[in-house]
């Protein structure tokens, strides 16, 4: 799709990561309730293991790739971020100053009100 902005291959490592969790979650479900001693259900446990290298491996080799080629436009990035993402700063600054946080998180609450009903 020549309209498509986003790499595929960001979307295929976000779902490797579902892929990864899932054999945790296997290995986790394979040795729940487990007695003490040897248990020949535990060879079972070698093929999730596996999985999730390989693919943790193949992810962090492509992503050097993805990383090396990445650009960014500095201008439009600053333009895309809101006020309200430094709120917490603000409450820090007035905090330093001596306010009491929950002061000073009120008060910066009520001028981000005032600054969105402009």
């Amino acid at each position: 799709m020549p309209q498509k902005r986003n790499p595929d291959v960001l979307e295929i490592i976000r779902a490797a990561y579902h892929v990864v969790n899932g054999e945790e979650m296997k290995l986790k479900g394979l040795v729940a309730n487990l007695m003490s001693g040897y248990h020949r259900d535990l060879q079972e446990t070698k093929k999730p293991v596996f999985q999730a290298l390989d693919t943790t491996r193949d992810c962090l080799a492509i992503m050097p790739h993805v990383l090396g080629a990445l650009s960014f436009d500095q201008l439009r990035c600053s333009a895309a971020l809101s006020h309200d993402l430094h709120a917490t700063h603000h409450v820090y600054e007035r905090v330093a100053r001596g306010v009491p946080f929950r002061d000073a998180y009120r008060e910066v609450a009520r001028d981000f009100r005032k600054d969105g009903e402009g």
